[in-house]
C-alpha cells in the first residue's frame, strides 16, 4: 500500500499528526508513508521512522494558488501512483488536489462546502470544531484504516548528534537538573501572523523577574529564529540563572531538551506548545486568549484565559474579533500555578 499524508499547517498542526503514521506502520509495516508538508514545518518530520518519503513544498504554491507550480506538483504525484490520500488539511481544496492527483480511496475532512465533499471523498469526517484537533485525526484514521489514534505517541525524532549537542550545552552551562522553559513568541507562520495570540511581552518580563528572585531556579527562553527579536530581555543578561536559546538550536533539538530537562514550561497557543506536549513536560502552563482552549490546548495542560478574552477564533482560521485581549490575563493567575 502507498499512501500519501497531506498537512501544511503550522509546527503544532504537524506535530499532532506524527501519531498517525506510527499506527499505520505498526499495523501495515510493508506500507510506503509519503509525508506532503509545507517547509516551515518539515523539520518536524526529519529522522521519523515511520515515514519513508517526505516532500517539503513552499506553501505559497497552496495559498496563493500558484497553478504552474502545483500542475507540475500533481504531475509527480500522479506518478507514485499511490492508493490511498490522507488530506489532514480542513479546505476541500486539498480533497480536490488528492482527485487530480490520481488518488483512488481518499480521505479528508468536510469544514464548508459538504456536497461537493461526499463526492470528493470517502467518509468525509464533518468539522465542526466542537472537540480537540486530536480527537478528529482519531475520527479519520479510523474512518480510513479502522485505527485509533495515541495522543502520547506524539514525538519528534533527533539525531544521536543533535541530542549529544544538547547534552554537552547543559554539561557545560552547569544547569541545574531541571529548569523551566519560557516561550513568549510564536504564532506566526506562512499562512497566518496570529501575533494576537501572544501575551504581552511586558507580562513575560514580570513573570521572569518573579522566577529569577528565587535563586533555586533557573529560566531558558525558547523560540524560532523569527522569535529573536521579539524574545530579547536584556535587563536580564547579566542573571546566571538566565538563558536564551531563541534560535540557537533546531526544533527536533528543543524536543529532546525539553523532554530531558524541563520541568516547568509556559507558552502561548503556539508551536512551543505542541512541542512540549509531545516532549511530556511535567507541568505545561497554556495562556489562551482569543483561540479556544476546547480544540487546541495539550491534554492535561494548565490552561489560563480570561472571560474578558473571549475565543473568537473562527473554523477558517480567521479570528472574528481583531481588538487585543490578551492584557486582561493577569500575571498573579501564572503565579498561582506556578507555586
Amino acid at each position: 500500500m502507498k499512501l500519501l499524508i497531506i498537512r501544511l499547517g503550522a509546527i503544532g498542526d504537524v506535530i499532532m499528526t506524527t501519531p498517525i503514521p506510527k499506527a499505520i506502520k505498526e499495523r501495515y509495516p510493508e506500507s510506503e508513508i509519503t509525508y506532503l508538508v509545507g517547509k516551515w514545518s518539515a523539520g518536524v518530520l526529519r529522522n521519523n521512522p515511520h515515514i519513508d518519503k517526505i516532500i517539503e513544498v513552499d506553501e505559497e504554491w497552496f495559498f496563493k494558488k500558484q497553478i504552474n507550480r502545483l500542475k507540475t506538483l500533481i504531475q509527480d504525484l500522479r506518478r507514485e501512483r499511490f492508493d490511498v490520500g490522507m488530506a489532514l488539511d480542513k479546505s476541500w481544496l486539498f480533497n480536490t488536489f488528492m482527485l487530480f492527483c490520481g488518488i483512488k480511496n481518499r480521505y479528508g475532512f468536510s469544514r464548508e462546502h459538504h456536497f461537493i465533499n461526499r463526492i470528493l471523498i470517502k467518509k468525509p469526517i464533518k468539522f465542526l470544531g466542537e472537540k480537540k484537533e486530536y480527537q478528529y485525526y482519531d475520527n479519520i484514521l479510523n474512518a480510513s484504516f479502522g485505527l485509533k489514534y495515541n495522543y502520547s505517541d506524539m514525538s519528534l525524532y533527533p539525531t544521536k548528534k543533535e541530542e549529544s549537542a544538547i547534552d554537552r550545552y547543559m554539561e557545560d552551562e552547569r544547569h541545574k537538573p531541571k529548569f523551566i522553559g519560557i516561550a513568549p513568541g510564536g504564532a506566526t507562520n506562512p499562512g497566518q501572523k496570529a501575533v494576537q495570540k501572544r501575551w504581552p511581552k511586558n507580562y513575560y518580563k514580570q513573570l521572569i523577574d518573579y522566577l529569577l528572585n528565587d535563586k533555586k531556579r533557573q529560566v531558558i527562553l525558547i523560540g524560532g529564529e523569527d522569535d529573536r527579536y521579539h524574545n530579547k530581555f536584556p535587563e536580564f543578561l547579566g542573571n546566571k540563572n538566565f538563558y536564551d536559546l531563541t534560535g540557537v538550536f533546531n526544533i527536533r533539538q528543543v524536543y529532546y531538551l525539553l523532554k530531558k530537562y524541563c520541568d516547568t514550561f509556559v507558552c502561548n497557543d503556539s508551536g512551543p506548545m505542541h512541542v512540549a506536549a509531545a516532549a511530556k513536560v511535567r507541568k505545561l502552563i497554556t495562556i489562551f486568549g482569543p483561540t479556544p482552549s476546547k480544540r487546541f490546548a495539550p491534554k492535561n495542560s494548565i490552561v489560563i484565559t480570561s472571560p474578558k478574552c473571549p475565543a473568537s477564533y473562527n473554523l477558517d482560521g480567521t479570528f472574528q474579533n481583531q481588538d487585543y485581549c490578551m492584557n486582561h490575563i493577569k500575571v498573579e493567575q501564572l503565579l498561582e500555578v506556578l507555586k
